[in-house]
């Protein structure tokens, strides 16, 4: 595999497709539930700062996924189906 900075962009895309479920699992499980207790206490700001993390994320994923798509449909980047 080529190093980061070398990627197409397909390419990329397709690292992102592929690992980011891996990521995602790994740092869902990464937490002792208690120490996290903890850390995070009783409160509803964890809650709140995490609600607010996951909806920019989408949005910024949509924003991402919209400006591929038209990078593709512009004819800056080629895009193959699998």
């Amino acid at each position: 595999m080529a190093g980061l900075a070398q990627l197409s962009p397909i390419e990329d895309w397709n690292r992102r497709i592929d690992l980011g479920p891996t990521l995602a699992r790994t740092h869902g499980r990464a937490g002792d539930p208690v120490l996290v207790t903890g850390y995070a206490g009783n409160g509803i700001a964890l809650d709140e700062a995490i609600g607010e993390f996951a909806v920019r994320y989408a949005d910024q994923s949509e924003k991402d996924r919209n400006g591929f798509l038209a990078a593709i449909k512009a004819g800056r980047i080629v895009a193959a189906d699998p």
